[in-house]
């Protein structure tokens, strides 16, 4: 659902404002998660146990397309759709290297370039800007299931995160410190 919603976001008429505020988005992208990376891993130097890398991926990388994406589209529309994708892109990039590492302990390039390559949403990123810098027209036929299921991302993720919620042992996450610290 969100590869729809981000290639659907990209059907629309070029802007050269919206195109030349992107390469700005992207590096205030790539400077907001840096500083999350470093502020994360200054709170947590001192944090022991085998929860901390864990507890320090989940602090630096929300979950900012899945939960993100709806709530961007209904407050900012498709533009602002079109900025939390180039967000996204580098999230993305940053959570297949940095994150991974993190978590890991080691990085093996050839393994993160290839979970980079193949993952959805940056697919579905250069695909829409694709759409959107070529202008290449998408006829009613595809551009309606597109944006049905790109539609479908709000109630799915609402539905998920119930799921989870109910599965979840809720008292112990609540009387454990480290997750309120993080």
């Amino acid at each position: 659902a969100v590869p729809a919603m981000v290639i659907h976001s990209y059907i629309s008429k070029a802007d050269r404002s919206v195109l030349a505020r992107l390469p700005q988005t992207f590096a205030l992208s790539v400077l907001a998660i840096l500083a999350g990376l470093a502020i994360t891993m200054l709170c947590t130097c001192r944090m022991k146990g085998k929860e901390r890398p864990i507890l320090r991926f989940a602090c630096i990388f929300s979950n900012a397309a899945y939960m993100g994406f709806p709530l961007i589209q209904a407050l900012f529309g498709s533009e602002g759709l079109l900025y939390a994708s180039a967000f996204v892109t580098v999230y993305n990039i940053l959570l297949w290297t940095a994150g991974y590492g993190i978590v890991s302990k080691k990085v093996r390039a050839k393994e993160v370039l290839r979970t980079i390559f193949t993952n959805p949403v940056l697919i579905s990123v250069v695909a829409g800007l694709l759409i959107y810098l070529c202008q290449i027209p998408v006829p009613d036929i595809i551009k309606q299931p597109v944006s049905l299921v790109g539609n479908m991302n709000t109630p799915l993720s609402m539905f998920i995160t119930g799921m989870i919620i109910a599965g979840s042992d809720v008292k112990g996450l609540v009387y454990n410190k480290n997750i309120w610290y993080i």
